[in-house]
């Protein structure tokens, strides 16, 4: 039997396999107790579903139950009762106070006895709600609701009232019955559901339903399974001649008709980024003729220097600390407003000489000189391997001083 969500108040549930005593009583008295009114959604639903598919559904919720022996009428009964539920707390949920106490006062409750309150929501929803369960919806609705009390249910749920306390009745029953059946095979897994339906032969393939809501409402309905629709690929047209590198330019032609040689050419006459792969190329290439300079142009990253090492005081001066230091002779005027090559080094990093985003631009022995003056470990001898070693230096995260 499906999850059905527990019913509103304190009052007992109906379950198959035991009484409210909390005694279990056999398969065979349970099911002679129930009764199935085929007029109605609920029977009629389940009416569709054929046994096996009927025998699943109990046991997924009551696993090591005997259901061999059982007709598919006895599964019906079965199963019955939990779609009551769910069907009975839906209408009782959605009656204003007003309602409720019109609709509990032909049941000549005795409130006082009961120690209840008869103007709380709470006390009337319970009381309403333990009747249906033990004597059904539609019973209810056709004994004790009024033409008056129909209408407003009607109201309620937005539904057309009809001509006659028949009709009403019919279609609250209906309609309430229906929300008790999406809840209870809702409760249950898209693979379930799957299984139901290709019992139903409600869809030749189980893998092609497109989504649980739809496994859902086929079953309902009894409805063939919608087959889901294959988005068809769009083919990509590539140009058979060389396109000029301008504004919407397709990505697809630039890849096909360029060597990465030639895109970082474009690359480096324009003013772009050279790095990256023959994708990052394009895609730069294409974000910069759409506008976007900002994070295309290139020329704003500068290779970095170390900074030099403080001089360490020599053991001489540290012990003739008591020796008065020789006069320096006077320097001129603007030799001493020239810093010294080492204090430019001592207050920060001298001024760069290499564009990282444009290495490529120097000659091999620029590169070498930048790497013996940097002491970087270079591996091999040739053009990209001091670049190589150059990058490593510059986007390394550790520190940029050596102490």
């Amino acid at each position: 039997m499906g999850k059905a969500p527990s019913q509103l108040g304190a009052g007992p549930q109906t379950t198959p396999g035991l009484h409210p005593s909390g005694m279990i009583r056999s398969v065979t008295k349970r099911l002679s107790n129930i009764t199935l009114e085929d007029d109605f959604s609920i029977s009629s639903v389940l009416s569709n579903v054929p046994t096996k598919a009927l025998a699943s559904l109990y046991l997924a919720d009551n696993k090591g139950a005997e259901v061999k022996e059982l007709k598919k009428n006895d599964l019906k009964k079965l199963v019955a009762p939990a779609i009551t539920v769910s069907a009975a707390k839906y209408l009782v949920e959605n009656l204003s106070l007003e309602q409720l106490q019109v609709a509990v006062a032909p049941l000549k409750i005795d409130h006082k006895k009961k120690h209840n309150n008869p103007n709380s929501k709470k006390v009337l929803t319970k009381r309403l709600n333990e009747y249906l369960m033990e004597n059904g919806i539609s019973a209810y609705l056709e004994e004790h609701a009024e033409v008056d009390l129909l209408k407003s249910i009607c109201e309620t749920f937005d539904l057309v009232a009809g001509s006659s306390k028949a009709d009403l009745v019919k279609q609250i029953t209906e309609a309430v019955e229906t929300e008790g059946l999406r809840v209870y095979f809702g409760s249950f897994s898209e693979e379930v559901l799957r299984d139901v339906a290709f019992d139903m032969k409600l869809e030749k393939d189980p893998s092609s339903t497109t989504s649980k809501q739809v496994l859902l409402e086929c079953i309902l309905h009894n409805h063939e399974v919608p087959e889901r629709e294959e988005k068809k690929k769009e083919k990509i047209k590539i140009s058979k001649t060389k396109p000029e590198i301008k504004k919407g330019v397709p990505y697809q032609d630039i890849f096909q008709h360029y060597y990465v040689e030639e895109l970082h050419d474009w690359c480096k006459k324009n003013g772009l980024k050279t790095s990256g792969a023959k994708s990052d190329l394009i895609s730069r290439i294409l974000a910069f003729l759409d506008g976007d300079k900002e994070n295309t142009m290139a020329g704003q990253r500068k290779a970095r220097r170390r900074k030099a090492a403080a001089k360490k005081p020599t053991k001489k001066t540290e012990t003739k600390e008591a020796a008065p230091p020789k006069k320096a002779a006077p320097k001129p005027k603007e030799v001493e407003e020239q810093p010294e090559e080492e204090e430019l080094e001592e207050d920060g990093e001298e001024d760069v000489e290499l564009d990282l985003e444009n290495l490529d631009q120097y000659s091999v022995a620029e590169l070498k000189k930048y790497c013996e003056d940097e002491q970087l470990e270079v591996t091999g001898k040739g053009k990209a391997a001091y670049i190589s070693a150059i990058n490593a230096y510059n986007n390394d995260d550790g520190d940029e001083e050596e102490n």
